[in-house]
């Protein structure tokens, strides 16, 4: 068996015929914006109902595999190692990369005042609700913070067709 590296495992893995359907264009886009309502739906019940956890920890949980087809959906630029990527898919990695840790940035500052303001506002309530919404809102903004650049690159990212031409 011939010892293949980790970076050419992983170029092989994503151009796998079992992830060409979630490959193009109008796909990706597609997985992009269920990703985004996701995330709205799931700040709407943690802010409405913080301690229904039976409501919004399920949504929680689908976050890894719809980061997932996102992944697969950009054929793996963001794990495959910087070696392995010709230089345009380099360069589109590390401007997704750069341009998702500004917005992450914004997000994890608007979280943070969120969390003040609710924490101010709740001082007299019980103290699960805190801790509810604290962690919520961490997991959200942490999620966010792993999806935006497979979900930008994947807004970007030209068909595998347009790339031979």
């Amino acid at each position: 068996m011939e010892k293949r590296s980790y970076g050419q495992f992983m170029s092989d893995t994503f151009s796998s015929p079992l992830v060409e359907r979630f490959q193009a264009r109008s796909t990706r886009r597609r997985l992009v914006a269920v990703m985004l309502t996701w995330t709205v739906v799931q700040i709407v019940l943690v802010t409405w109902m913080p301690t229904a956890w039976w409501a919004w920890g399920p949504l929680l949980l689908l976050f890894f595999p719809m980061a997932s087809m996102i992944n697969m959906s950009v054929r793996g630029v963001t794990e495959i190692p910087l070696s392995h990527l010709d230089d345009r898919l380099a360069q589109m990695r590390m401007k997704a990369f750069h341009d998702a840790y500004y917005v992450g940035i914004v997000l994890a500052l608007i979280a943070g005042i969120w969390t003040a303001v609710l924490f101010s506002e709740l001082r007299g309530a019980d103290s699960p609700v805190y801790i509810f919404r604290f962690s919520a809102v961490g997991a959200i903004v942490f999620g966010g913070l792993i999806g935006l650049p497979a979900g930008l690159l994947a807004l970007r990212l030209p068909d595998e067709s347009s790339d031979e031409e």
